[in-house]
């Protein structure tokens, strides 16, 4: 097994062990693994097309000015690193010791080294260790955000033309569309554009320019209750708050964190039963 297969598996470990209970939970860790297999295949790319160069480069004699210079591609593998612990998300709150270790490890596995006696059940513990860590880092974050998703439904509370539910979803319809409305059993077509309060786009049918269907009972409850105030046509900007979202537990990773409120601008297109 080569290096990049066994990288790729301590990510995986580390996801899994990560993992929440949950529909929404295994559905973004499908999306999470797909990912990194996709990574781990361009990493196999690169260093392919790395080998090849260096055995041409080698066969023609080529000028030393003409090679990459050596704090460059020291650059380059830290860029690799980095994506490689991006992905990871290991922003934690590690100790510099707890981060030598980690990276040991890893050493370990670059050189096709044997890993430690009892490598099993140690895993299983630094697998425990990451998930509290985790934990503390969520509640955390969602803290912080607290304060701040408070002044946002202040605000909103004061702002003319929007309009709270009883479940604490805040919503501006902006045309009513037809009278055909979704149901649960539905699925719809959707052009969307979801940001963060402080403006980071997170996902966008109408920046990829293609529309988006799925099963309204598959979407998080804010964006499903959303969708039922217009009909085919009809355009309504949602303002989900935390527990109507992802909650305390966002896909690792990504750009929502715990405790974020989200934002869709969002335009019905079509219904199916």
């Amino acid at each position: 097994m080569g290096p990049l297969h066994i990288i790729a598996g301590l990510i995986l470990l580390w996801l899994t062990s990560c993992s929440q209970p949950g529909a929404q939970r295994e559905a973004a860790m499908a999306e999470e693994i797909a990912t990194l297999e996709k990574v781990k295949a361009d990493l196999q790319a690169q260093l392919k097309e790395a080998k090849v160069a260096k055995a041409g480069s080698a066969g023609a004699g080529a000028d030393d000015e003409e090679q990459p210079k050596d704090s460059r591609r020291d650059l380059a593998i830290q860029a690799m690193g980095y994506k490689m612990g991006e992905k990871m998300d290991l922003d934690v709150g590690l100790t510099d010791n707890e981060v030598d270790q980690l990276l040991t490890g890893m050493g370990i596995a670059i050189r096709g080294e044997d890993p430690p006696t009892d490598s099993d059940s140690l895993q299983r513990l630094g697998a425990q260790i990451m998930q509290r860590k985790y934990e503390q880092r969520k509640h955390a974050v969602a803290k912080a955000s607290s304060g701040v998703n408070s002044e946002f439904f202040a605000e909103l509370d004061a702002r003319e033309g929007v309009v709270k539910t009883v479940s604490g979803l805040y919503y501006e319809i902006q045309n009513e569309g037809n009278e055909r409305r979704a149901g649960d059993g539905d699925s719809v077509k959707v052009h969307y554009h979801g940001t963060l309060t402080n403006g980071t786009v997170f996902d966008s049918s109408v920046n990829r320019g293609k529309p988006a269907t799925f099963p309204l009972a598959g979407v998080i409850a804010g964006f499903r209750e959303g969708l039922k105030l217009v009909g085919e046509g009809g355009k309504v900007k949602l303002y989900i708050p935390s527990n109507l979202g992802y909650g305390n537990s966002p896909r690792q990773g990504g750009p929502i964190k715990p405790g974020d409120t989200l934002i869709f601008d969002v335009e019905i297109i079509q219904i199916n039963p």
